[in-house]
């Protein structure tokens, strides 16, 4: 497992894609630094950082599980390990790993950025960030195990993308319009796995509880579950997948 970590670690980096993804996310923060209001719920939702960290991950993600059948070093792997799982398991290793630096980037951009305009960082506001930030990293396990499993599946990374995308962008309203449509059943509904969106904004803020129906303690049960999911379902898909 461990020279499994290690492989995935340096052709994680060797890509340069990753350097990229940090890059584009100061870039889009920035963009919404100066697009903004500049307030403190700016601050809180850190420029937007949630939200492209989780598309930088959904592109990154696919890139990287469909760049071993594209390069077919996917077979010099298996010749390398016979165990699939440490090598699965391993890139999802590396990407969460991944998405840990793009929070912490997050974070540290926002909280430079209030140091250099003279703005007060309550202990509140900080720790408001900090849920967000924590939200951010749970859906990312979700959306990791989300990419790898369709790339799986699909084996076409332009697919995945546009999938991430419209889940990123869409996958909150067609929740709404889902328990709204059907009311009757919204015990059932609010479990759905597009509700999930939420917990990058709900831990902070309860008024996102209007939305979801579902306690923080349940939306995180919920996160965790479904990224279990599809970890389970990604392997099974991986596995069978002919080289």
């Amino acid at each position: 497992m461990r020279n499994n970590l290690c492989q995935e670690m340096k052709k994680f980096w060797y890509q340069k894609k990753p350097l990229w993804g940090v890059l584009i996310l100061f870039i889009l923060m920035y963009y919404s630094l100066i697009t903004g209001h500049h307030n403190e719920r700016d601050v809180i939702q850190l420029f937007g950082a949630g939200q492209w960290t989780l598309i930088i991950l959904v592109t990154i993600s696919s890139a990287f599980m469909s760049m071993e059948y594209r390069d077919n070093t996917i077979v010099t792997m298996l010749y390398k390990s016979s165990n699939r799982f440490n090598i699965y398991f391993s890139k999802i290793i590396v990407l969460v790993l991944y998405s840990v630096l793009l929070s912490f980037c997050g974070a540290m951009f926002t909280i430079l950025e209030v140091a250099f305009s003279q703005q007060l960082l309550t202990v509140n506001v900080l720790r408001t960030l900090l849920f967000n930030v924590f939200g951010t990293f749970l859906y990312s396990i979700f959306i990791v195990t989300l990419s790898l499993l369709l790339i799986s599946l699909v084996k076409i990374d332009a697919i995945v993308i546009v999938a991430g995308l419209m889940l990123g962008f869409l996958g909150a309203t067609f929740s709404n319009i889902l328990m709204s449509l059907f009311h009757n059943w919204s015990e059932l509904i609010r479990w759905n796995p597009l509700n999930m969106i939420y917990i990058v904004n709900q831990l902070s803020d309860s008024k996102y509880f209007k939305y979801t129906s579902l306690t923080n303690v349940e939306l995180v049960l919920g996160t965790v579950s479904y990224a279990m999911i599809f970890l389970i379902i990604g392997y099974w898909a991986f596995k069978k997948r002919r080289v």
